[in-house]
């Protein structure tokens, strides 16, 4: 027979009520959570709202117990989750600051060893070219000396033949003598050949000594000439020297190495680290470039035109591209093969920059042309910029600025002179302003024209 309604209600009611203290014994609020569930949904079916409303209640506090539990072990495991990610930030902080320090160090090291090693090949270079100065003033103290000891054995040479011919006159006049006096003993005529004898003495003693001055003074008149010859000589090769040893000094002068340093560093300071290394590899290509080209007298317009390209960039670099510029060479001119004056026209550029762009808020342009003239016999460099002009520049630079410019500029023109003097060319150079459309000054046009 089935079991009534109200009997099944109460059987449950019981399992329930069992099935809450089994749960509760053990602490599971999960299964208490539906033991009362069950409760308040057997009391509403017997209509027993009151005990309903109360187990719904219980079900109520204990859903809200499981739901609380499980927030806070949520939040337990987040707050563990960030503990532990915000010491891992920490530590991989710690860890790249320690790398970014080290990674400084290591490229502070680099420089500094680049810079050594800058030093040791300049002061190799020094010490080389002491070297062979030194070596050169040997050669010629040798030189000399082997000429004096030429001529000392020359003097001496003629000095045993002259001797030789006087000996030889003497026993010639010696033998006429014997027989004048052998004529004279029988004639008795001892006292007249004995004072023609001493007569005859006395005018060749005084001839002889009179040629002996004329070619003393000659050969004095002549080593002074020579000596004053060789003393030009000396002075105009010095002064050659010291135009071309100021010039290279002027290109690559103290104030530029510092600032291309400072630009290095300002590089490294602010961790842009592509623009020092690439900075650094300019400045080192340059300064090799400097050294190789002041070794020669002559050197090709491809090699001069790369180290002033080089110039010019480092320079943009360092006045954050404020400056541009541009480098053409006609097709008929053979870079490769027409040879120029080293240190040439870096003065010029630097002239332009400094002294005419430099001035101008915004910056400028500079353009080099290169083109052959009259029948391919001439090279045309042309060095055009659109500063504020020579006037203006004059009147916005200082006394120390205006030194500066002077001197580059003086020295180009005696090295231009030299070089005319050597070689019989007629190199030349002339400096116009740039006008607009309106009669402004706008900019410097300088000219130069080499024959090859």
């Amino acid at each position: 027979m089935g079991i009534a309604p109200k009997e099944r209600y109460n059987k449950c009611i019981e399992y329930f009520n069992m099935g809450k203290q089994v749960a509760a014994e053990v602490g599971s609020l999960i299964n208490q959570r539906y033991a009362w569930e069950g409760l308040s949904i057997m009391y509403e079916k017997q209509k027993d709202f009151t005990n309903a409303l109360n187990s719904y209640k219980k079900y109520i506090e204990f859903r809200d117990k499981i739901i609380n539990n499980e927030k806070e072990k949520k939040i337990s495991r987040l707050t563990l989750q960030y503990e532990f990610d915000r010491k891992s930030d920490s530590i991989e902080i710690q860890r790249l600051k320690s790398d970014e320090k080290l990674r400084k160090q290591e490229l502070f090291a680099r420089e500094q060893q680049q810079l050594l090693e800058l030093n040791k090949k300049e002061l190799d270079f020094n010490i080389k070219e002491k070297d062979l100065q030194k070596l050169a003033y040997l050669k010629t103290q040798a030189d000399l000396q082997n000429e004096q000891l030429l001529k000392q054995q020359k003097e001496k040479q003629l000095t045993i033949s002259e001797k030789e011919m006087l000996l030889q006159s003497a026993q010639v006049k010696t033998l006429s003598q014997e027989n004048d006096l052998n004529k004279l003993k029988r004639r008795q005529q001892w006292f007249y050949s004995i004072g023609m004898l001493l007569l005859l003495s006395l005018g060749a003693s005084y001839i002889f000594y009179l040629n002996r001055l004329k070619q003393g003074k000659l050969k004095m008149e002549l080593a002074k000439e020579k000596a004053e010859q060789e003393k030009k000589a000396s002075e105009f090769q010095r002064n050659l020297a010291d135009i071309s040893l100021t010039a290279l000094r002027s290109q690559m002068n103290p104030h530029f190495i510092f600032n291309c340093l400072n630009s290095i560093k300002l590089y490294t300071t602010q961790n842009d680290t592509h623009a020092a290394s690439e900075y650094l590899t300019k400045f080192s290509r340059l300064i090799r470039l400097v050294m190789e080209n002041s070794r020669n007298e002559r050197i090709s317009l491809a090699a001069e035109l790369e180290a002033l390209r080089l110039y010019i960039e480092m320079e943009a670099m360092r006045f954050k591209e404020k400056m541009s510029y541009s480098i053409s060479v006609d097709k008929d001119v053979e870079m490769d093969y027409i040879e120029i004056p080293p240190l040439l026209l870096q003065p010029y550029v630097e002239n332009a920059i400094w002294h005419g762009l430099m001035h101008k808020e915004e910056g400028g342009r500079i353009d080099i042309t290169a083109a052959m003239k009259n029948n391919e016999s001439i090279l045309e460099i042309n060095i055009a910029d659109n500063g504020v002009g020579r006037t203006k520049s004059e009147e916005l630079q200082s006394k120390t600025a205006t030194r500066h410019k002077s001197y580059g500029m003086k020295v180009t023109s005696e090295r231009i002179a030299l070089i005319n003097q050597i070689y019989k060319t007629g190199a030349n150079v002339a400096i116009h302003d740039i006008v607009n459309d309106i009669g402004e000054v706008a900019g410097t046009h300088v000219i130069i024209q080499i024959p090859v």
